[in-house]
């Protein structure tokens, strides 16, 4: 069997995704390509026409890809680690203004936006309720009831999105 175009194919976004999601080990050692092939791949439409030495090349290729960028990823969050010991995130801004996601505040205030208290009572009635709102200035205050509320409708969105993809995934390899 020839080999097929393996630049623009299906088969090489799968392996991709798989080796990214986790699905395909990145360890030859947990998974071999024999056994990647014989327990899934051969069964997907996508992999029909491909002949397994070429299967087999090209996901040791995309396991190194792979292995590379977790790894740079690694070493971005140790660098990252070790410019914050050096550098720690100031309570306080340049206004002498306390920095509000570094106070109990903002996962106080994210439960009560989850559980709809703005919408219930006025932004001044929310501050006063809780004593952790009350270093906060209420233009300031308003601005961050503001910001979660956002941030609970992208992550609907994000969950909305996830969950498309899944769908889309399950019926994928269903076929």
């Amino acid at each position: 069997m020839p080999n097929i175009e393996w630049r623009n194919s299906a088969a090489k976004l799968i392996i991709f995704m798989d080796l990214e999601e986790g699905l395909l080990p990145v360890d030859e050692n947990k998974l071999s390509a024999q056994e990647a092939w014989d327990l899934v791949y051969k069964h997907i439409r996508e992999f029909e026409k491909v002949p397994f030495a070429q299967f087999k090349a090209r996901l040791k290729d995309h396991r190194a890809k792979v292995q590379t960028e977790l790894n740079r990823a690694c070493d971005d969050e140790l660098a990252f680690a070790h410019d914050r010991r050096l550098h720690p995130r100031q309570t306080h801004n340049r206004r002498g203004e306390l920095v509000f996601d570094m106070t109990p505040a903002k996962e106080l205030l994210r439960e009560d936006i989850k559980n709809k208290k703005h919408e219930r009572m006025t932004r001044l009635l929310l501050q006063a309720s809780c004593e952790e709102y009350h270093p906060f200035k209420p233009k300031l205050f308003k601005e961050r009831i503001y910001q979660e509320v956002r941030y609970q409708k992208f992550l609907n969105y994000l969950q909305m999105k996830r969950d498309e993809e899944e769908k889309k995934a399950a019926k994928h390899y269903a076929v």
